[in-house]
């Protein structure tokens, strides 16, 4: 009798998944849109974060708006990090995890926060992180609800003074009247009487224009959605009540329709 043990190799959970047939214990689809559903409202906030954290954490800003840029910068690679381990540890593939996702990895190895201090042009890479919101296409109708509508009119606010405080630094200008220059770009008001005059606030003005311009376009959106939405309610209940009113006089005229047989039929009866 041969004594020699089964020398299969155990499967690499690497290179398990669908294309192989075999699935790790604990990884499986189901797993994996559970937590894509649970991670995409706090990916959405974090992914939104990045803006401010941008104009805070910023050579040119100085003091507690500076640690609030950098705190918010640490914060939300650390989502992201978060994300990216959690996901690796419930997909049924990593291999098609990574390869459908390079975005991911570029903001989890590329935007490390401490990296940026030693090679200052990585900086911009986080910019990268806001490519996030085009991967919550589920979000879209949240957010347009009115809680979506919520998280978004915070974003604004936190844009609006984050942008005052960064053209404060930049301009030289007081901090409070840099917050009205912030709300008239914000809302594409732009009276002139405070204008950017260096190649920096010139910038900070366009990103806070396009945010601005964005913000309008998502509140607009956000109430067209709740009049249809209603409106939609509204045409759902009345049909149910013509379906309902249909049905009960289909079931009189059956009613109808089996009395007239009797009758026909009783006549017949007294004919013979």
């Amino acid at each position: 009798m041969s004594t020699e043990q089964d020398s299969t190799p155990a499967p690499d959970p690497d290179k398990s998944g669908p294309d192989t047939g075999t699935i790790p214990p604990g990884r499986s689809a189901a797993k994996e849109k559970l937590w894509e559903k649970r991670l995409e409202k706090p990916m959405l906030v974090a992914a939104v974060l990045v803006i401010p954290a941008l104009l805070l954490d910023n050579p040119r800003v100085h003091g507690i708006p500076h640690m609030i840029g950098t705190f918010l910068n640490v914060g939300t690679w650390l989502a992201f990090v978060v994300e990216f381990v959690i996901m690796l540890s419930v997909v049924p593939s990593r291999k098609r995890y990574l390869r459908d996702n390079p975005i991911q990895i570029i903001i989890v190895f590329l935007t490390v926060p401490f990296l940026e201090d030693v090679f200052d042009s990585l900086r911009i890479l986080r910019i990268v992180r806001v490519l996030r919101l085009f991967r919550l296409a589920p979000l879209v109708r949240w957010l347009f609800s009115t809680e979506g509508v919520s998280y978004i009119a915070l974003a604004g606010l936190l844009v609006v003074f984050a942008g005052g405080e960064a053209f404060s630094q930049v301009e030289g200008v007081g901090f409070w009247n840099s917050v009205y220059w912030s709300v008239t770009t914000f809302t594409s008001t732009g009276y002139g009487d405070i204008s950017p005059k260096s190649a920096e606030g010139r910038a900070l003005a366009s990103l806070v224009m396009l945010i601005g311009s964005s913000f309008v376009a998502v509140i607009t959106g956000a109430l067209a959605e709740l009049f249809l939405r209603r409106r939609s309610e509204e045409l759902e209940r009345t049909e149910g009540r013509l379906l309902s009113g249909e049905q009960e006089i289909l079931s009189q005229l059956q009613a109808l329709s089996k009395r007239v047989e009797q009758l026909a039929e009783s006549v017949s009866e007294r004919k013979s």
